[in-house]
């Protein structure tokens, strides 16, 4: 009744369903069933009626609240009608504790707060004295029927809110002042809600965040089950499969389709329902894509026919790691794309994508590093492709096939055509970007086999760039047959190569049109640009168009013997690492001349001059000349003179070499076809 004479033992109703009715009328201040209670505990008690003050703490329970108290399993649907004007501090349960702690187990709310002059009161906890006392919910729910007090200075559950306020499932339906507590709905959502059982009876529903994984928006058939496993969280909870929710499939005439027979290519909604503590739905939709297949001699393939299968493909590798190992695409017709296959080493392409001699347009503006067709490849083979079109880029790796590769992969018969701009506003920016591939990463092989680049690489503020390999950190790279010969090169040479960066390369038949950077490779020339001197042959490039260097001319002697036959001039043509076939008459011819006057054949003895020059229309260009020295065969008949010092403008040394009137020395001569000795 007082403070002097708290309640301290415990209180329940008998059997558990037994109420409280009250008929409460005061004028004074602190006011409840329970004037003050201390130690004490109440339970099992629904609590009704009016309780009507002028004066203000007024609570449904009791009015001061004194050492460790707990209340559990009531429900107070009492009106609670205060005509203080001010802070009342009035309490759905207890008005004011004034020290220990109290516990609320499974307790509601739903009765009514009234005053519009009251201010500072609570949902359950008018005010505590002290942050020290512990104040602890669980399970409790705050539903008022109705509340005219005013929010001012109020709270949900207590005011006076500190750390000490342990909140552990505690819910409210209308939010009082300070809101404390998670939101509940007295009506099921239609999305999915976690059920609340309140001990009022009621049932209650809990809306959280759901989040659901494992369903991609594209999912790819390769034969098999298709298999979709959703998996549930509820506001971080996760949530168990047929326990507390289902998964059902339908197809897109509404049919349900059971998990193993889920194979048709089409559209799909999942609707994940709730079960057991959960009610509502979440729905989804996915769809099955399978990509056209064909066959040929190397087996079954993929066909890329349009954009939209080069989107799905890039959807396809970059959904998860390893999906593309051992498949094989080929594109069927020329396209224009502004996607990116793959993201990292694990989601990389890691099949074959033949390009079936058709042209890859790229339409690409970068947002990341590794901005190419592949940004990642893995253990794969691209060939027979020509790419055009441009990629424009402020980031790092830019390359007309990929950005990175690991692993062993091939580059085969490629044409590269595209223009690569970088945009860095920094000079001397690492843009690490290349005709064909970014970075070769560490222990990595690449193998490039027949191609050229012909694209651009514009972008003066670009440094360490190369025309065929940004970066070689891998093994080794290998070029055979390729061919760097740039329409335009704006990129700074600075830290630059021709073919690729840090070495740890071979080539083979390997050549540039122009150098860049550090060069590497061979050159060659346009029929239209070969140097004026020296001899040119035509070598085969990746382009198709024909190049033309410099070459070796050999199989022709310093001398020859004059037997009464014409003499014939058959030389040969090398070129490092070719095979070369040139024809005389059709793609060189050779002349002569002897004493600077030009002779059809060579038919006697004397000092000659051959020249093998290419022809127009041939597969040679320039001109190789030689001094050739022709001397009389040795005879079988030997004269004697005893004259020293003959002189005689016909008289040759047996090495063929004419005195032209110089006195012989003691030694064998050649005269009108005789040897003779002179003494």
């Amino acid at each position: 009744r007082s403070t002097l004479f708290p309640y301290t033992t415990l209180f329940r109703s008998r059997d558990g369903n037994n109420t409280l009715t009250l008929a409460i009328s005061a004028s004074q201040n602190v006011a409840g069933p329970f004037h003050d209670i201390k130690n004490a505990t109440i339970k099992n008690l629904k609590i009704d009626g009016t309780l009507t003050n002028s004066g203000k703490q007024n609570g449904g329970v009791a009015g001061y609240s004194y050492g460790t108290v707990n209340i559990s399993n009531c429900v107070v649907s009492a009106s609670i009608n205060c005509g203080f004007t001010g802070d009342s501090s009035n309490g759905g349960f207890i008005a004011h504790i004034q020290n220990g702690s109290v516990t609320f187990n499974d307790c509601v709310f739903n009765g009514r707060l009234l005053g519009e002059t009251a201010t500072c009161s609570g949902g359950f906890v008018g005010w505590r004295d002290n942050k020290n006392i512990v104040i602890t919910y669980n399970n409790c729910l705050f539903a008022p029927t109705e509340v005219t007090m005013s929010a001012e200075g109020s709270a949900t559950f207590n005011r006076n809110k500190t750390d000490n306020n342990k909140y552990n499932s505690c819910y409210y339906l209308t939010q009082f002042g300070d809101v404390q507590g998670v939101k509940v709905l007295a009506e099921a959502p239609a999305t999915m809600s976690k059920i609340f059982a309140a001990a009022d009876g009621n049932t209650y529903y809990i809306p959280g965040d759901v989040t659901v994984t494992g369903i991609e928006d594209l999912y790819f058939y390769f034969g098999g089950v298709v298999s979709v496993t959703p998996g549930v969280e509820f506001s971080g909870e996760k949530l168990t499969l047929d326990t507390d929710y289902t998964v059902t499939i339908k197809d897109s005439k509404g049919a349900i389709v059971t998990p193993d027979s889920l194979k048709a290519v089409g559209n799909y909604t999942i609707i994940i329902a709730g079960a057991g503590n959960y009610t509502g739905e979440q729905t989804d939709s996915f769809r099955i894509y399978a990509f056209e297949t064909a066959t040929d001699d190397e087996g079954t393939f993929y066909m890329i026919s349009s954009a939209e299968d080069f989107e799905h493909l890039a959807a396809y590798v970059n959904s998860a790691d390893n999906v593309s190992s051992g498949k094989r695409f080929v594109q069927m017709d020329n396209m224009t794309i502004n996607t990116v296959v793959g993201l990292d080493e694990g989601k990389s392409f890691q099949g074959t994508y033949d390009g079936g001699h058709h042209t890859l347009t790229l339409d690409l503006t970068a947002s990341a590093n590794d901005c190419a067709p592949f940004a990642s490849l893995k253990n794969a083979t691209v060939k027979n492709l020509n790419i055009d079109g441009s990629i424009t880029t402020d980031y790092k790796y830019s390359s007309s096939i990929a950005g990175h590769t690991y692993g062993t992969n091939h580059i085969q018969n490629c044409v590269s055509t595209v223009v690569i701009t970088s945009t860095f506003t920094t000079a001397g920016s690492d843009g690490t970007h290349a005709g064909f591939v970014g970075e070769n990463s560490g222990s990595a092989y690449l193998y490039f086999n027949n191609c050229a680049f012909k694209g651009k690489l514009l972008g003066g503020n670009a440094i360490k760039v190369s025309g065929f390999l940004g970066w070689n950190q891998g093994e080794l790279v290998s070029y055979t047959d390729c061919l760097f010969a740039p329409a335009e090169v704006t990129m700074s040479a600075e830290g630059s190569a021709t073919f690729n960066r840090n070495g740890k390369n071979t080539f083979t038949r390997t050549y540039y049109l122009e150098s860049f950077g550090e060069v590497q490779g061979k050159q060659v020339y346009v029929a239209d640009n070969v140097p004026a001197t020296g001899f040119y042959g035509q070598v085969p490039a990746a382009d198709g168009n024909p190049y033309f260097i410099e070459t070796v001319v050999s199989n022709i002697n310093d001398s020859c013997a004059y037997t009464g036959d014409a003499i014939v001039i058959e030389p040969t043509f090398s070129i490092e690492d070719e095979t070369t076939a040139f024809v005389a008459g059709v793609d060189y011819e050779v002349s002569f001349s002897i004493d600077g006057n030009p002779v059809d054949e060579i038919k006697e003895v004397g000092n000659y001059v051959v020249t093998i020059t290419g022809k127009d229309g041939g597969k040679c260009k320039g001109s190789f000349t030689k001094d050739f020295k022709v001397y009389s065969t040795v005879p079988t008949g030997i004269a004697t003179t005893k004259e020293a010092g003959v002189k005689n403008h016909d008289i040759y040394t047996i090495g063929g070499v004419k005195l032209n009137g110089k006195s012989a020395k003691k030694g064998l001569y050649i005269k009108n076809g005789v040897v003779i000795s002179v003494k």
